[in-house]
Formats: structure tokens, C-alpha cells, sequence
């Protein structure tokens, strides 16, 4: 097994005043050649807006884009007519493809917007842009399928053999990380708590990347909500 570890204080910062930008691989003006993604994943950012601020009209092209809310709400506007406000409990995918046009902007006056970002390279150039957003009920005790290539259970989809999941687990629970593919590598994030995974102590907003392994044994140490990515490896043509 290869393992990297990505720290929550080693991550790289961006401080736009209206954006505070926390960045576990590289992005913008923040570059770290150890930390170029991982596989097919790109991006992950953790990304807060200030009231009444956000992001103006700008456009992506051939990028998986998966927004997760933890507070505040996130209003979506894109150029084929799409407008949606997402909270905690919502999941958001732009496959952009060939080009969309969005805005995405913190509509409140006085709540901050906190959200995760997640970028990821898709599998093929120039394919129709598509957005979705649905909203997930998040049980103690179980992984809840958000991303399947398949759609299957009312997922969503993106343009690339990606999983990804979400998962609340209570203190001294122990669970096992799926796998669906034997040559994809799994990421995991936590979003609250800590874990042991691996030999290693996890705390909020650390992550470990994995490859060449079979499953993941994972033991709650705490209250714990988790993100785990299981994505293609490989180069990034």
C-alpha cells in the first residue's frame, strides 16, 4: 500500500477578505509540487464566503465541480437557466464540459457560507454540460453513495468512474472503506471528528490518500463525519 498524508495545517491558505480559502492541493497562487492531487481528484478546497458576497459571472470548461454545503446556503445561477440554493444536507455536481457560465453567490445578509469545494478531471473533452444538485439524508452507522458511475440508488453522476461518499459514525465505531475497483485509490477527509486509519490519527480537515489497496479499516475516535473519494489513478491526459 502507498499512503500520503495531507494535513489540515499544512494546507495552503488564499485570504480574499470576502473568501477564505483553505487548499489540500495545489490551486491558484498556492503551488506545492508534493501536492498536485491525487489521480483523476484535482481540487479540494475548504472555502467560506462572507454575507452578502461571491463568486461573479465566470466560466469553466472540461471540470467535475461537487459542492458540499456544512453551513449557510449557496445560490447557483448558470447560463442554460439553472438557479438553485443549496444548504447542509445538499450535494451539488457541474459537469462542465464544453462551457458553462455560473455565478455562485452567499445571498444572506448576516450567515457566512462554508462549503467544500471539489474539482475533478473528467473522462473525455467537450462533453454536454450538465448541472445537479439533490439533497441526502445522512444516518449515524453507514456510508451514504452521493457520486456512482452507474446512477444506481438515485446517485448522482459525473464524467468519470468516481465514487464518492459521505458517512456519519458515532465514537468507538469501527467500518470498513469500500472499494468498487481494484486499480482506483481512495481518498478520505475528515470533516468533523477523528479517526484512526491506517496507523495514522486523523483530525478535522486532515485527509490520507491511499493506492494499491484492497479496503480501509477505519476506527471512530470520536463523533466523526467523513468524505471518501474513490478515484481513477493514473496520469492526467
Amino acid at each position: 500500500m502507498k499512503k500520503a498524508l495531507y494535513t489540515a495545517d499544512d494546507r495552503g491558505f488564499t485570504n480574499h477578505k470576502w473568501l477564505k480559502s483553505y487548499h489540500t492541493f495545489s490551486f491558484a497562487n498556492y503551488y506545492d509540487e508534493k501536492k498536485s492531487g491525487f489521480g483523476k481528484l484535482l481540487v479540494l478546497n475548504e472555502d467560506t464566503v462572507q454575507p452578502d458576497s461571491g463568486y461573479g459571472t465566470h466560466e469553466h470548461d472540461n471540470m467535475e465541480i461537487i459542492s458540499i454545503p456544512l453551513a449557510g446556503g449557496m445560490t447557483h445561477k448558470d447560463n442554460f437557466g439553472n438557479e438553485k440554493t443549496i444548504r447542509k444536507g445538499d450535494v451539488q455536481v457541474i459537469s462542465a464540459g464544453s462551457g458553462i457560465t455560473h455565478t455562485e453567490y452567499n445571498t444572506s445578509k448576516t450567515e457566512a457560507l462554508h462549503f467544500l469545494e471539489i474539482w475533478v478531471l473528467p473522462d473525455r473533452v467537450n462533453g454536454e454540460p450538465n448541472y445537479q444538485s439533490k439533497n441526502f439524508k445522512f444516518n449515524y452507522g453507514s456510508w451514504s453513495p452521493i457520486i456512482r458511475p452507474d446512477g444506481r440508488g438515485g446517485c448522482m453522476t459525473i464524467y468519470q468512474d468516481l465514487f464518492l461518499y459521505l458517512g456519519r459514525f458515532r465514537k468507538n465505531e469501527s467500518l470498513t472503506s469500500p472499494l468498487n475497483q481494484k486499480h482506483h485509490g481512495l481518498f478520505l477527509m475528515v470533516i468533523d471528528g477523528n479517526i484512526r486509519i491506517s496507523e495514522e490519527v486523523l483530525h478535522q480537515y486532515d485527509a490520507i490518500g491511499m493506492e494499491d489497496i484492497s479496503s480501509a479499516q477505519i476506527h471512530c475516535l470520536e463523533d466523526s463525519d467523513l468524505l471518501l473519494i474513490e478515484v481513477p489513478m493514473g496520469d492526467r491526459k
